[in-house]
């Protein structure tokens, strides 16, 4: 295979765990509350995973080297201090 399906995959693969790992949380939490709290509980599960998404996507996405807006530099793009931006982006 090669490196970018590979990579695929892998995400894949860890997305798929802890989606998982969200029903297992929701079972935990049902079980230790009452019955009458179950709908509030699920509830609460879903906005946590909704909030998790929406801040991954505005925050840890745009830190990936290989996002389109990246923050970290790629390779040897270094700002130089005689630069047209002088440091301040583009």
């Amino acid at each position: 295979m090669n490196n970018a399906l590979t990579d695929i995959l892998w995400v894949a693969i860890c997305t798929a765990l802890v989606l998982l790992m969200q029903g297992g949380f929701l079972c935990l939490e049902t079980g230790l509350t009452r019955n009458k709290n179950n709908i509030n509980v699920a509830l609460k599960n879903l906005v946590d995973l909704g909030v998790s998404i929406v801040v991954f996507w505005c925050v840890g996405f745009g830190q990936s080297p290989r996002g389109p807006r990246s923050v970290i530099p790629q390779g040897g793009e270094k700002e130089h201090k005689d630069s047209p931006t002088n440091g301040r982006g583009r």
